[in-house]
């Protein structure tokens, strides 16, 4: 009988392989998360960084990138420019969320082995510009594949989606043990908590994998509009009704 893990990694590379604009699955395991291996990439502690790179060459390296992630407008090049991806575990997400008390979160659980989870995340790069000053913390958490080579790929992707405004974390577990530690079956998936660190909303397609996703970047858009206490967002209709009303 295959072994259970091989059987899960060959799922989740032959979805993805295909590109599926529905999402990418995980493990749907109900054992106990245990650690293992930390990728090659960080360090050996359980909270790590996956850059040492000094700003000065940071900009130079974006001088000689590929040109970012379409819908992404990449910010002015500077010393100032500096993006770094944190390696942690369910404690370490849990001791941000806690740091967090007084804001609203937004958490993306992202891979990026996951067409889907890259497809959406410009969207969450610019909600962590739009609703800064209101109070929106954003936090991203990749899941990685490819335990070698994984996290570093993340970093790449998120230079060029220049998101600069977000935490950003990714699992320093294997990708099965993290899906379990944080009860996750399919990526991505987006987590909203209120200002007290109570989480308010879940928006994630593992009742629907087959048929497509259910939700859209508006929906999440409204669900943080909510929890910051703000007033709906008006539509294109209403905003075109508005400006064609007479000026008295």
């Amino acid at each position: 009988m295959m072994d259970r893990k091989f059987a899960v990694a060959a799922w989740i590379a032959f979805s993805c392989s295909a590109m599926l604009l529905v999402g990418c699955g995980g493990s749907d395991s109900g054992e106990t998360a245990t650690d293992s291996t930390t990728p090659s990439v960080t360090a050996d502690e359980s909270d790590s960084q996956v850059d040492g790179t000094e700003p000065e060459t940071k900009a130079a390296e974006w001088e000689n990138s590929e040109q970012p992630a379409v819908g992404i407008k990449p910010k002015e090049k500077s010393v100032d420019w500096e993006i770094s991806l944190r390696s942690t575990d369910k404690a370490g997400y849990d001791s941000v969320l806690k740091e967090s008390v007084g804001k609203v979160v937004l958490v993306d659980f992202w891979g990026s082995w996951c067409a889907e989870c890259m497809k959406g995340f410009p969207h969450t790069v610019e909600l962590s510009r739009k609703y800064r000053e209101q109070g929106l913390r954003v936090v991203s958490y990749s899941i990685e594949f490819d335990e070698e080579n994984g996290a570093k790929q993340a970093l790449e992707f998120l230079k060029k989606t220049d998101a600069t405004l977000i935490e950003n974390l990714t699992s320093s577990k294997d990708y099965e043990a993290t899906f379990d530690a944080f009860e996750l079956t399919s990526l991505p998936e987006y987590r909203i908590y209120d200002r007290e660190g109570k989480l308010v909303k879940t928006f994630n397609n593992d009742d629907n994998v087959e048929e497509g996703p259910t939700f859209d970047h508006h929906d999440i858009e409204a669900a943080i509009r909510e929890a910051l206490g703000l007033p709906a967002e008006k539509d294109s209709a209403e905003k075109e009704a508005e400006a064609e009303k007479p000026s008295e």
